[in-house]
């Protein structure tokens, strides 16, 4: 089923990032979701914020935390996202 919001109330660990398709692997922390593993699909709308700055795709690391809004697809496990926040160490989630 596809529902807004859906992944947006969890963390995720990033583990991977691809600029060729500027999406982001992450996998889902503190959270009773069975299926951690998630793609998250960004595109030209898409907002990437830290410390209340706007930053770009490209400042998205592997291992940073985050929290991302947009409207998830729990089949193909993916979320096409409208904003993605990068957490601080000071809310790291582990």
């Amino acid at each position: 089923s596809i529902q807004a919001l859906g992944v947006a109330q969890h963390l995720g660990k990033v583990t991977g990032v691809d600029s060729s398709d500027q999406s982001i692997d992450v996998r889902l922390v503190r959270t009773n979701i069975a299926h951690k593993e998630w793609t998250v699909e960004t595109d030209s709308n898409t907002k990437f914020t830290k410390n209340n700055q706007q930053i770009e795709f490209g400042d998205i690391k592997v291992d940073d935390i985050i929290r991302v809004r947009g409207v998830s697809n729990r089949q193909t496990k993916t979320v096409k996202a409208s904003i993605v926040h990068i957490l601080t160490l000071g809310n790291s989630a582990e």
